[in-house]
């Protein structure tokens, strides 16, 4: 690994966090975010294995900053 693609996944990943769960639109009845935009633009610059793993240790440090209930681990089987 390159260690700009180290920093440039380390930015995503705050971004991806920050789209999904900062800036969401909260209603009783919908839940919005913005989150998969930063994690195409990834995937395009990256490829989708490394979207993918970005996605789960966004949403794994998402989960433990901002958690809205329970978290199962089983959705990050790769």
């Amino acid at each position: 690994m390159k260690t700009d693609m180290i920093v440039r996944t380390g930015i995503f990943v705050a971004l991806t966090v920050l789209l999904s769960y900062i800036f969401a639109i909260h209603t009783t009845f919908i839940h919005i975010t913005f989150g998969f935009l930063s994690t195409a633009i990834f995937a395009i610059l990256y490829g989708p294995m490394a979207a993918g793993i970005m996605a789960a240790i966004a949403c794994f440090i998402g989960m433990a900053l901002f958690g809205q209930g329970v978290f199962f681990p089983g959705f990050y089987r790769i």
